[in-house]
């Protein structure tokens, strides 16, 4: 469940830098 959430929000997000502020 939780690679799926975390799955969305980085197709989008092409820099890794957003994912890293969450």
């Amino acid at each position: 469940m939780r690679e799926l959430l975390v799955r969305l929000p980085v197709l989008p997000n092409f820099p890794p830098e957003d994912s890293r502020a969450d």
